[in-house]
């Protein structure tokens, strides 16, 4: 089963010049992923750096090629192992590295690679969340394990990583200074 949609992609690694809105073929979610109706979509570095064939090794080199990391929307369908969202839920979060797609009218991913949105975080704002927040999260929580008393320093606090650490870090009850360019 699958529904035709458009989205940017791309058919051979290149600038901007190479990306097309085209129509494509998304299959229905396997068991461990979910279908999303994209409503917001962000752009990060690895976009281009996927477009540009920097990660060639990674992904390969079959065409045409998605564009697109981080998005928010509302789940179209589930696979038959999800359970923590269905359908009609606001979800943010992550395409799938390999496949891409969030800038597309829909996308498949991983159930962990979503998160509920919450009401109050317009889907706008959520679709931003994606590659900075795991970023951010991964460096202060995962690898040095900040802790609550702690103080951080945070190089370059005004940008989409730099705002997700600063956040990260006050709610895990650090003291927080930072820096940033004019």
């Amino acid at each position: 089963m699958s529904a035709g949609y458009k989205r940017i992609q791309y058919s051979r690694y290149g600038g901007p010049d190479v990306m097309r809105v085209e129509a494509f073929q998304l299959p229905a979610p396997g068991k461990d992923e979910v279908l999303v109706q994209v409503r917001f979509a962000a752009i990060n570095p690895i976009d281009w750096k996927l477009r540009q064939g920097r990660m060639k090794l990674i992904t390969g080199r079959t065409f045409p090629r998605a564009m697109g990391m981080d998005f928010s929307g509302v789940v179209l369908a589930v696979g038959a192992s999800v359970r923590r969202f269905q359908v009609g839920d606001a979800v943010f979060g992550l395409s799938r590295f390999k496949e891409s797609g969030a800038l597309g009218e829909a996308v498949v991913t991983r159930e962990d690679f979503l998160a509920s949105k919450p009401d109050t975080l317009s889907f706008a704002d959520a679709a931003c969340l994606g590659t900075p927040g795991i970023t951010a999260w991964n460096g202060l929580i995962d690898k040095a394990r900040l802790q609550a008393g702690q103080q951080v320093f945070i190089n370059g606090c005004a940008g989409a990583v730099g705002e997700a650490a600063v956040q990260i870090a006050l709610m895990s009850g650090a003291t927080v200074s930072g820096s940033c360019s004019a």
